[in-house]
């Protein structure tokens, strides 16, 4: 009996042993597989948020930073086109001012050389206006 005891159990380690490394392997393709499957199902989504955003109208992630770039570079170029303007502004304001402070200097020399003439008022000459006489 003790060699069927040990036939038995030399019998059950073979299969525990080949079970062991089968189950392995068989765990090692499940998940290779679930990796992949995970892969694909991902993918899918993806694609699929991709289009529905598309059918409504939204803007990529990298769509939106390139419109941002390109507004600060629209930006810089209207400071930049806007800095010698303003300072060609700012040149003539000053001119403006200058000969606007002159200005009145020479329009009051002027005004003490020619000193305005009074012409007198022309009177209206009288109406002659009919006497009645009154009868006695």
């Amino acid at each position: 009996m003790s060699e069927a005891l040990q036939n038995y159990v030399s019998l059950v380690n073979g299969l525990t042993r080949g079970s062991r490394e089968r189950f392995t392997k068989l765990a090692e393709e499940i998940l290779q597989a679930s990796k992949a499957n995970r892969e694909l199902v991902e993918n899918l989504f993806v694609t699929e948020v991709e289009r529905a955003a598309g059918r409504l109208g939204f803007a990529r992630a990298e769509e939106v930073q390139a419109l941002r770039d390109e507004i600060a570079d629209l930006r810089a170029s209207i400071v930049a086109l806007q800095a010698p303007a303003a300072a060609t502004a700012a040149q003539r304001s000053a001119a403006s001012t200058k000969n606007a402070a002159s200005a009145p200097a020479a329009t009051k020399t002027a005004a003490k050389k020619t000193p305005a003439k009074k012409v007198p008022a022309k009177k209206a000459p009288a109406k002659k206006v009919p006497v009645k006489k009154v009868a006695e």
